[in-house]
C-alpha cells in the first residue's frame, strides 16, 4: 500500500494536503519520477519503493493528461474536495451536527478572512480550509515564522477538518446514512 492509499484510508485530509504536496512536487521535478525515489530514500524496503515510485509516475502521467502540468489538481483529488464538501453541507444542513455546526460557526470569521485573501471566488469552504493548512505547511517547509492570529486561525481549520474527516471515514466505512447525492 502507498503511502497516498494509506492516508485515503486513515485521513482524507491528510491525504487531499499529501496529493497537493506530491502535485506541486511534480511539477517542480518537471515531473521526473526519479527524484521522488531520491526524495523517500533507501529507508524504505526495496519493494515498497518501487511502489511508491510507479505510484509516483502515474500520478505524472496523470497530471499531463488531465492538463494539470501548471495549476490545478488531478481529477482524483477534484472529487475528493466536492465529496467533502458535500459531506460539509448535509453535516450543516440535513444531518445537523450539532458539534460540527458549533465548530464551523468558530471558524467561520477565520475562514471568510482567509476566502477575501484568496485569488478565486470559485472555492467552496472546505477547500478554503484546505488551502490555508497548505499554506501553513509550506510556509513551515520555508522556514517562515507563523504570527499568533495565523496559527490560531489554522487551529480552528484543523478542527473542522479533524472532524469532517471523521465523518468521512465513517461515511466510507458505511456507518453512516449520509447521502452525498
Amino acid at each position: 500500500m502507498t503511502i497516498a492509499e494509506q492516508k485515503r484510508q486513515t485521513n482524507i485530509v491528510e491525504y487531499v494536503l499529501f496529493m497537493w504536496q506530491m502535485e506541486d512536487m511534480a511539477r517542480a521535478a518537471k515531473f521526473e519520477a526519479s527524484i521522488y525515489g531520491g526524495f523517500i530514500g533507501e529507508s524504505m524496503a526495496p519493494k515498497r519503493r518501487a511502489d511508491e515510485v510507479v505510484w509516483f509516475q502515474d500520478l505524472c502521467q496523470s497530471m499531463k493528461d488531465q492538463d494539470c502540468e501548471v495549476k490545478g489538481h488531478v481529477k482524483e483529488v477534484v472529487d475528493t474536495l466536492a465529496e467533502l464538501q458535500q459531506l460539509h453541507v448535509n453535516l450543516l444542513n440535513s444531518i445537523k451536527n450539532k458539534k460540527y455546526q458549533e465548530t464551523f460557526v468558530a471558524v467561520t470569521p477565520s475562514m471568510e478572512e482567509f476566502q477575501r485573501h484568496m485569488d478565486r471566488s470559485d472555492v467552496g469552504d472546505v477547500e478554503s480550509l484546505i488551502t490555508g493548512l497548505y499554506g501553513l505547511l509550506v510556509l513551515k517547509l520555508k522556514g517562515q515564522e507563523i504570527s499568533d492570529p495565523t496559527q490560531q486561525a489554522m487551529d480552528q481549520f484543523s478542527r473542522v477538518l479533524g472532524l469532517l474527516a471523521a465523518h468521512y471515514r465513517v461515511m466510507k466505512e458505511g456507518e453512516s446514512n449520509v447521502n452525498l447525492n
